[in-house]
């Protein structure tokens, strides 16, 4: 798990001047690189993470190439995907 923490430092400056309004990484590894930066795990696709310690929260997705195999593995269809991204980004 070490190699998450390698690149914190210059994600943490890549983050800090954009004050984004939500981080949305693409997958497994890319959600637990930047959850690596805070006191979270990662629990499941579209579960928002408040990170005060990064000023914003974190939406975790599906990485677009397991979206096929996950969808319906997780209920969702396509639409009721996007849907739900949008409600969750659109909430902050």
């Amino acid at each position: 798990m070490d190699h998450y923490y390698n690149c914190r430092p210059s994600r943490r400056e890549e983050i800090e001047p954009v004050d984004p309004v939500a981080l949305v990484p693409t997958g497994k590894h890319a959600t637990r690189s930047v959850l690596a930066m805070t006191d979270h795990d990662l629990d499941g696709v579209l579960d928002p993470k408040q990170c005060p310690s990064l000023g914003t929260v974190v939406v975790p997705l599906l990485h677009p190439s397991y979206q096929e195999v996950w969808l319906s593995r997780l209920g969702y269809d396509r639409s009721e995907y996007v849907d739900s991204i949008r409600g969750t980004i659109g909430e902050r």
